[in-house]
């Protein structure tokens, strides 16, 4: 059944509910997954999934419902579900239908090769990225798991509400994604270490370099020791960053301002970082995990510049929110699913990038930490911002690594980390949809010997 019958369908079921006003959500997509192991193809599934997802709209309350199948019967269930719920609900000022926009921002996504490429060449990338990691070095010794991902993903949004006699919009998109964890072993010392990738195209993968980064990092870990407590500068790795960043995203969220639950609720305007911190979050980045040319609930996506210089401008906004606030979304309407409604997200949330490369940067730093890992990142509260976390890297002396360092701890606050950012690198890189380059820190609290 094409997008559009299923549309008719439920247009006719809907016309028989009191509230009449409507939206249709339509997903589906390929899906594949290849995993491996010991040099052979330890895991392969394809899926074709497909769900639709309605919210009807009448007497300031939203019904919801959602369906995994298309077939008519699915459909008129979903519909008469969603209707019936209405009247368990209270009534919501703010709640109302968000008319499709006239027009869309230009999107490529799509890599329209991907589901013509041969099976035999995603199952070689997979061995080969096994094969590569072993090469590297003779002292990988284990590969955990070889990882391949794709999805193709065709979105229809149906409504009856347009401000232009538009009742449809759509786009297709392609995901792929690598990952790899690696083991390494030297005189009965064990560390492992992984490494991931993703691109919209094949092509843009880069498995090479995904295989010996996570062989890399592990190596370089080997005799790694303690260092004494002290506070010192310290380097953040891209990683370290994005990790700490992703803590902060939250409090950004205009629903986390109107309920309080942000320490930069009256913040607009203020320094709150360093001048170095320039934050940004672009639902149309090139590539992007999360781009797309609209949001959840069909608004055009944009990119909102968020903290400029230290800054902050703009807090990120759905139609609910925005309508709470009079003013306008930002395009940050998220369905994770068709299973959920819409909820306020960041789409591409990044730290801009600097000019001066990581090395450039190192030889700036007579003695210091290059924090390359951090565990436990989920259990900073991001509220306060308060941070207790182990930390692996280098001890740095003279712009030079000095020695392998694990087994220690970093402290201190996000908001007083991010304004103690003296320089940011020019290596952005995105774990998904949050990405940050390397950060130098004036200070950097550790927990040692």
């Amino acid at each position: 059944m094409t997008p559009e019958e299923v549309f008719k369908i439920v247009k006719e079921r809907s016309a028989g509910c009191l509230a009449t006003t409507f939206e249709l959500y339509l997903v589906s997509s390929n899906q594949t997954v290849i995993e491996g192991k010991g040099g052979e193809i330890s895991c392969y599934q394809k899926a074709e999934p497909k769900g639709a997802a309605i919210r009807i709209f009448g007497n300031k309350k939203v019904g919801f419902s959602t369906t995994s199948s298309w077939e008519r019967s699915a459909l008129e269930r979903m519909v008469d579900f969603a209707s019936s719920g209405m009247a368990f609900l209270e009534e919501d000022a703010w709640v109302g239908p968000v008319p499709l926009p006239s027009t869309l921002p230009p999107f490529e996504g799509l890599d329209r090769s991907l589901l013509t490429i041969p099976e035999k060449k995603k199952f070689e990338l997979v061995i080969g990225l096994e094969r590569k990691a072993k090469e590297h070095d003779s002292r990988v010794t284990r590969v955990r798991k070889a990882e391949y991902q794709e999805e193709v993903t065709r979105v229809h949004l149906f409504s009856s509400e347009s401000s232009n006699g538009n009742h449809e919009l759509s786009y297709e998109k392609s995901l792929c994604e690598i990952a790899i964890q690696v083991m390494v072993e030297e005189k009965k010392d064990q560390q492992a270490s992984w490494d991931s990738d993703f691109a919209t195209h094949f092509a843009a993968l880069h498995p090479d370099k995904v295989a010996l980064g996570a062989a890399d990092k592990a190596l370089s870990l080997l005799g790694a020791g303690t260092i004494p407590t002290q506070k010192v500068p310290a380097l953040l790795d891209p990683g370290v960053s994005t990790s700490f960043l992703g803590m902060l995203i939250s409090s950004f969220l205009a629903e986390n301002v109107q309920k309080g639950k942000t320490v930069l609720a009256d913040k607009k305007g203020k320094k709150i970082f360093s001048e170095a911190i320039s934050l940004v979050d672009d639902g149309l980045m090139k590539g992007g995990y999360r781009s797309s040319p609209f949001d959840g609930e069909g608004m055009p996506r944009q990119t909102t510049t968020v903290v400029e210089k230290g800054v902050l401008k703009n807090f990120l906004y759905d139609t609910y929110r925005a309508r709470r606030d009079k003013t306008t979304s930002t395009g940050n309407s998220l369905r994770s699913s068709y299973r959920e409604p819409p909820t306020l997200a960041h789409s591409n949330f990044f730290v801009t990038p600097g000019r001066r490369t990581v090395e450039a940067m190192l030889q700036d730093v007579d003695k210091g930490f290059w924090v390359t890992d951090v565990i436990g990142v989920h259990t900073i509260d991001p509220f306060s911002g308060d941070f207790s976390v182990g930390a692996t890297g280098f001890w740095i002396e003279k712009g030079k690594k000095k020695q392998a360092v694990r087994g220690v701890a970093i402290a201190g606050n996000l908001q007083e980390l991010f304004n103690q950012v003296v320089e940011v690198a020019s290596d952005l890189r995105f774990y998904e949809s949050v990405g940050s380059p390397s950060l130098l820190v004036s200070s950097l609290q550790i927990s040692g010997t």
